[in-house]
């Protein structure tokens, strides 16, 4: 998936922002659900989600920031890009707790690494 941020009218670029927006428009705080969004008001991202075949749960996601843009839509000079790689973990498939309450820190498994 890929989110490109738009110039809207006060001539600015709005992004992660305007995601943000809707997100909020549709009843639900962005502040207390459990979604994320990774960067600024001007940013946009490249998101791609790896499916669990057998359950079809999300198993990994790579999201890739893009740097913010200025007012003629090129990157600013001080902006900056990242990319957060996120491997889930559902309730089932959680590592069992150790007798001092903490479960194990499980080994990250991405397959594209190992290619």
């Amino acid at each position: 998936m890929d989110y490109t941020p738009v110039k809207r009218a006060d001539d600015l670029y709005y992004g992660g922002q305007s995601l943000m927006w809707s997100f909020k428009k549709s009843g639900l705080d962005p502040q207390t659900h459990p979604y994320s969004y990774t960067g600024g008001m001007g940013t946009g991202f490249h998101a791609v989600y790896y499916l669990d075949p057998g359950s079809l749960l999300t198993a990994y996601s790579e999201v890739e920031v893009t740097p913010a843009l200025d007012k003629d839509g090129r990157p600013r000079a001080d902006a900056d890009f990242y990319k957060v790689r996120v491997e889930y973990h559902h309730p089932a498939r959680l590592p069992a707790m150790k007798p001092e309450g903490s479960p194990a820190r499980p080994e990250l498994t991405w397959p594209r690494d190992k290619a």
